[in-house]
């Protein structure tokens, strides 16, 4: 079995830019198998589909919109990538440079990956290029089909529905750890709470009395205990 050797620095230096990222030993952590995918240029995931405000509009407009949004007199080759619509319809070309569903059929992914000097995008010039997990993140999209969103500030705010008898703050939080699959805290201990309370409400710590105090308090009703007691302390 022939063992494999690490590439010397000329040999290096002659692989396009995201193979010299990922061939570079100091910088490998994976396993073998997933470099190989990744120099292929075939990594997918099954994760969930990219969020296009937070994870694919970011992408865009870092390395696509200079040349390619809103903005006619930069616009390069007649092609916005900003609008759906006008992605889909490519430039002056009219080759389509997105396909939704198909992310090997797609311009957009094919320039991004491409090792030609005069067909990569962005242009090398721009020192601008994509990593391998916002790659992903496009491909992932594309895939699950392309689907834009207006930015948050033009989006009517829509009430969540929350559960009965949880107070607001409290739901969005645990539905948060969950979505990350984190373990909310154990209640705290009614010593720690008070003082918890008592130095964010005014800045100073309770006196013993006060902490004996709010522990009986808390063993009868902790809510009404705790409400009262912040009440009390912002009087």
């Amino acid at each position: 079995m022939k063992k494999s050797r690490q590439l010397n620095q000329t040999e290096m230096n002659r692989l396009p830019r995201i193979q010299r990222q990922w061939a570079d030993p100091h910088r490998l952590t994976g396993f073998p198998a997933l470099l190989a995918a990744l120099l292929a240029g075939s990594f997918t995931t099954h994760a969930a589909v990219p969020d296009f405000t937070r994870e694919v509009r970011p992408i865009l407009s870092q390395h696509c919109f200079h040349c390619h949004g809103p903005d006619e007199q930069s616009r390069k080759a007649g092609l916005r990538l900003d609008v759906r619509e006008a992605a889909l319809k490519g430039g002056d070309s009219d080759e389509a440079v997105i396909v939704p569903g198909k992310p090997d059929a797609s311009a957009l992914l094919a320039r991004v990956l491409s090792h030609d000097t005069d067909e990569v995008m962005p242009p090398p010039k721009e020192k601008k290029p994509l990593s391998p997990t916002q790659i992903d993140t496009l491909r992932r999209w594309i895939a699950s089909g392309a689907d834009y969103a207006k930015h948050w500030a033009f989006e009517p705010p829509v009430k969540a529905p929350l559960p009965a008898g949880t107070h607001p703050v409290d739901a969005l939080v645990r539905a948060k750890l969950l979505e990350k699959k984190l373990s909310p805290a154990p209640q705290a201990e009614s010593t720690v709470l008070a003082r918890r309370l008592y130095l964010d409400v005014i800045g100073l710590p309770p006196s013993p009395s006060e902490i004996a105090e709010f522990e009986k308090a808390n063993a009868a009703d902790s809510k009404a205990a705790v409400s009262e007691l912040v009440e009390r302390l912002l009087q």
